[in-house]
């Protein structure tokens, strides 16, 4: 008797563990795939980001404005009906420390960059969300770089985000 109820109990933890973590897809692709987490272990910070674009598709008339979340790992090539590319972050600040956040954008063209760097928050609130609007507006062979660099109250550096990087492909594709 115990037997059945030591092997019903294990198929309920397997099969709840199973429901526990669901496969969730967008555009075909695991979600999962799409997040960049990252942690900083001395001021217990959490960080949750998405490097996303968004692009029309025609039905009719009108035009529905889609999203494709980008793999925020490697460069990547957006075709030129790109509308818009975002980077949206989420700020986890369990210990409620002081940060400075800071966004940086690079554009290279070749051997010659221009970086802009812009403080957008300063405090320490436990959540904390962000939306940046990225470049579109590129020449021919231009690449951008983006991060978020994270301070502390000196203007010293914490930690940073992964590197978004992309370029738009200027020719047409019609």
């Amino acid at each position: 008797m115990k037997f059945k109820w030591a092997v019903v109990l294990g198929l309920m933890l397997v099969l709840s563990g199973c429901m526990i973590r669901p496969n969730i897809y967008v555009d075909g692709q695991p979600i999962m795939d799409n997040v960049m987490y990252g942690e900083d272990i001395g001021s217990r910070i959490k960080t949750r980001a998405v490097f996303s674009r968004t692009y029309g598709v025609a039905e009719g008339d009108e035009e529905l404005t889609q999203v494709e979340y980008l793999n925020p790992v490697k460069t990547v090539e957006l075709p030129n009906d790109t509308k818009s590319v975002s980077f949206d972050l989420v700020v986890i600040n369990s210990s409620r420390r002081y940060y400075g956040v800071v966004a940086v954008t690079t554009r290279r063209w070749g051997q010659v960059a221009l970086t802009e760097r812009v403080h957008v928050y300063r405090g320490h609130l436990s959540f904390k969300q962000f939306h940046f609007g990225l470049p579109t507006n590129l020449k021919g062979g231009e690449h951008v770089e983006f991060y978020v660099r994270f301070e502390d109250e000196n203007n010293d550096l914490l930690f940073m985000t992964l590197r978004a990087r992309y370029w738009i492909n200027t020719v047409p594709t019609s």
